[in-house]
């Protein structure tokens, strides 16, 4: 009954450098003299491993107000030292019910998440935070995210030129893995196409540009767009991108103002930014 209850209370979660953290050290096979494998040792070995289950509801990076449908993930998990689970971050991120198997026997026990190693960079990768996100018209603005990298350059880019040198101009790309400056504390993505309104027509999608200047003055982080864009007064609103390839957008600035709450009533958006941006846009 200890045992079980420790399970159900401590999950610890890390991960392999591909699933989205560090992982814990393993012992080095080469530095251990290999013993004859015994039927106890096959045992505790059998043991020690179990099985993870989890529900998951993942962010949508390109609809950032919402999440995507539930989703059934399973792992496998180690047991380690305080009758802990490690395991693979990416099987429980995001994860509503996580439940374990042991030694593939039938009953599952509830477990609870007890900690993620995620990293930290210019583009970020959400690890069990949704996304921040602030729509402008029929524009959404999010905080770059590992999430948006994978979706923007999908193997079929690579057939077309102009999307590859894009892909190697942008900070996406380039600034994988840098530390926050001063200078951009992170980077600015467009992370939807536009809504649907007649201020879009003649523009191509913008989904996946990330933003390097809003009316000449260099973006350093969302909350400074959307500072920018609370205090702008100029009679129109020109965004550029760091990718050569895009077109700069420009817009009558009351006009999309004016389109901001048609837009969010007509496509069922309850919130026009995630809580701390609006805590942002409204001065606080």
């Amino acid at each position: 009954m200890k045992q079980k209850r420790a399970w159900i209370l401590c999950l610890m979660v890390a991960s392999a450098w591909t699933g989205y953290g560090r992982a814990a050290a393993l012992p080095d096979p080469a530095a251990t003299p290999a013993a004859a494998p015994t039927d106890k040792a096959s045992g505790d070995v059998s043991n020690s491993v179990v099985k993870v289950f989890a529900t998951v509801l993942r962010p949508d990076p390109a609809r950032p107000w919402t999440k995507q449908a539930p989703a059934e993930v399973t792992g496998s998990g180690a047991i380690i030292e305080g009758d802990r689970i490690l395991t693979n971050a990416h099987v429980v991120l995001y994860a509503s019910q996580v439940e374990i198997q042991a030694n593939r026997a039938g009953d599952k026990l509830l477990a609870s998440v007890l900690a993620v190693a995620p990293g930290i960079d210019l583009v970020r990768q959400l690890s069990g935070a949704y996304p921040e996100y602030f729509i402008y018209g029929p524009l959404v603005f999010s905080r770059a995210t590992l999430e948006h990298l994978q979706s923007v350059y999908s193997p079929a880019m690579f057939a077309r030129p102009r999307s590859i040198y894009g892909m190697f101009q942008s900070p996406l790309f380039q600034q994988l893995g840098l530390a926050p400056s001063a200078e951009r504390e992170e980077v600015v993505i467009v992370s939807s196409p536009f809504f649907p309104d007649k201020l879009t027509a003649g523009y191509d999608n913008p989904a996946g540009g990330t933003v390097a200047r809003l009316n000449g003055k260099s973006v350093r982080s969302l909350k400074h767009l959307v500072e920018l864009l609370r205090d702008m007064k100029d009679e129109f609103m020109v965004i550029e991108f760091d990718q050569p390839e895009r077109e700069a957008l420009v817009f009558a600035r009351q006009q999309l103002v004016a389109a901001t709450e048609r837009i969010l009533t007509n496509n069922d958006v309850r919130a026009q930014g995630s809580a701390d941006m609006m805590r942002v846009w409204q001065g606080r």
